[in-house]
């Protein structure tokens, strides 16, 4: 299966942009991140983003490939957070929610783009962070 990986290191700025926006136009729910996660993680090594997939494609997201990768990155916002000891979904359920929804956000730190899920506010000050 095709899989829908992030750009390489080195990538041209316009190729991040269009990936973020490619995951920007899946549109997901909670319970899609959840399942999704699970089967994700249910899954050996080897299988994970093919079941993954073909666990978007049975939910009918389109395009499967950028919906997998969509619910792994949204996920990992939550199992961060969680391996940190918050437990968002219980200590802050609004927020909790709104990880399907947030937009993702492209920055770049010295030569290097990231890209997460959420509002990323990049500190004024700091000229090595730059929100794009």
């Amino acid at each position: 299966m095709q899989h829908f990986d992030l750009p390489e290191e080195n990538a041209p700025v316009s190729e991040w942009k269009q990936f973020v926006e490619a995951l920007n136009a899946v549109t997901l729910t909670m319970d899609q991140i959840e399942r999704g996660y699970d089967v994700y993680t249910a899954s050996s090594l080897e299988e994970r983003e093919d079941g993954l997939i073909r666990f978007a494609q049975e939910e009918g997201l389109s395009p499967p490939n950028v919906a997998a990768t969509a619910i792994i990155m949204r996920a990992y916002v939550y199992m961060d957070a969680l391996s940190n000891g918050y437990d968002m979904k219980a200590e802050n359920p609004e927020r909790y929610t709104t990880i399907a929804t947030d937009p993702f956000t492209l920055y770049r730190v010295y030569d290097d783009y990231q890209v997460v899920a959420g509002k990323w506010q990049v500190d004024p000050d700091d000229t090595d962070i730059v929100a794009l």
